[in-house]
């Protein structure tokens, strides 16, 4: 979820001579994570990053540890922004990369600051992402298959033939400025939708007062709901279940947020996991066929509050019906017992895990 907007003569350089060879081997990738990550040498240490579609551009998240001598020769360049629109300066760096998908021998990567929970294990933080950079602008098709858990590159013959010859449906759709946009409809509404594998949701909406949305099975909030590259949002969030949607030939009822905390209409990885997929960038056009695999249509841990651990405990999310705690409080004391940097993260789980809080004796400092 990444746009970088490029100022510096060398930054445009450095990007204008890197050279990207695509291969056609298959890659696998884990059904059980939540993201898709691909497994490549960087700088010549194994690492996993994630296959971002949302992401207009290659992101380092951890280049203190990838690539610590290129990152003191980094050049400068625009801004990064996130989901939720805000930005930090940024700099470039070059890596030789070689992967089952494609090779390079000077990848440029932006390296970005991304705020990651600290209960995160440093083994499970996201190390960054492979942005959609590697395949505009090339000759081959992208396959992308739930089904069978693989990715592919072919010749656009073959993925014109693959698309006709296993009941593809064309959809409504455009490539453009690294971004895959499907046209689709909520309510009979029609939306352009960028299709973002980096998004842990379903699908999402900009809250607007002109959506007016019919649906009552809902719950609104305010707070932090998402992560961003940078960091995690905040604003007012409507969790939607069994919301009608409907994308070409396809219609359904599934989950949707309507939050202020983001820009444009967004279909995330859960709504992505219920199709196989073929992107054809020279001739931007998107094809997807329905799979058997599950698109979540209702909410079923929409909880009154939740917490985020840093530097303290506080609450990061509320029901706007919620009236016992208050948004951004700290989380001193749990039954009894002080809540520390120890022992946060265990403190973090049984609050967030806890459908009603007065089961729970607590003791809350407010945030002021």
């Amino acid at each position: 979820m990444l746009f970088a907007a490029l100022y510096s003569c060398q930054a445009i350089s450095i990007l204008q001579n890197q050279k990207i060879t695509l291969a056609t081997d298959k890659v696998s990738f884990d059904p059980s994570q939540k993201l898709l990550y691909i497994p490549a040498q960087i700088n010549q240490k194994t690492t996993q990053l994630a296959f971002d579609t949302g992401a207009m551009f290659s992101g380092i998240f951890s280049a203190e540890s990838i690539c610590p001598n290129e990152l003191k020769y980094a050049k400068r360049f625009g801004s990064v922004f996130g989901a939720d629109h805000k930005k930090q300066a940024q700099k470039l760096v070059v890596l030789p990369v070689s992967s089952p998908l494609f090779n390079s021998e000077n990848k440029v990567f932006a390296a970005v600051n991304m705020q990651q929970s600290v209960c995160k294990n440093p083994e499970n933080r996201l190390q960054g992402v492979y942005g959609m950079d590697l395949f505009f602008h090339q000759e081959k098709a992208l396959s992308l298959s739930f089904s069978t858990s693989c990715m592919q590159l072919l010749t656009n013959a073959d993925a014109v033939k693959k698309a006709n010859e296993e009941g593809y449906m064309m959809l409504s759709s455009t490539c453009k400025r690294n971004t895959l946009l499907v046209s689709a409809k909520i309510e009979n509404k029609p939306f352009w939708f960028k299709l973002d594998s980096g998004f842990e949701g379903t699908m999402a909406v900009p809250y607007s007062s002109k959506n007016n949305f019919q649906n009552r099975v809902k719950t609104s909030y305010d707070g932090s709901a998402f992560q961003t590259a940078m960091s995690r949002t905040y604003g007012h969030e409507v969790f939607y279940s069994k919301m009608p949607f409907v994308l070409g030939e396809f219609t359904n009822q599934q989950q949707c947020v309507e939050s202020s905390s983001i820009k444009y209409p967004l279909l995330g990885i859960r709504f992505m996991r219920g199709f196989d997929w073929i992107f054809d960038f020279k001739n931007k056009k998107i094809y997807a066929k329905r799979n058997g695999l599950q698109i979540p249509e209702t909410y079923t841990n929409l909880f009154p509050y939740q917490t985020e651990a840093s530097d303290k405990l506080r609450i990061s999310l509320k029901a706007v019906h919620a009236k016992s705690f208050r948004l951004g409080d700290e989380i001193l004391a749990v039954n009894g017992q002080k809540v520390t940097a120890e022992n946060r993260c265990e403190m973090q789980r049984l609050l967030n895990s806890t459908l009603d809080w007065g089961q729970l004796e607590l003791v809350v400092s407010g945030s002021n």
